[in-house]
């Protein structure tokens, strides 16, 4: 996606692993900027990323699960 009101995409890389990131900057202009702003001055490499929701640890009411 790209244009006006897409995503910018960020991608996440690690030693056995890569994913991308889509920042929502139409949704959330104030967040994306700063979060922006901080990848491009590199203040997030070496950064640990932790995984904190699977699919026993979501409400069973909640619409979108994470896996």
């Amino acid at each position: 996606m790209s244009g006006p009101g897409s995503p910018t995409m960020v991608e996440v890389r690690g030693s056995n692993f890569a994913f991308i990131i889509a920042v929502c900057t139409a949704e959330a202009p104030i967040s994306s900027a700063y979060f922006l702003a901080d990848v491009d001055a590199g203040v997030l490499d070496g950064s640990a990323i932790f995984r904190i929701v699977n699919l026993e640890n979501q409400p069973a009411t909640h619409p979108v699960k994470s896996k």
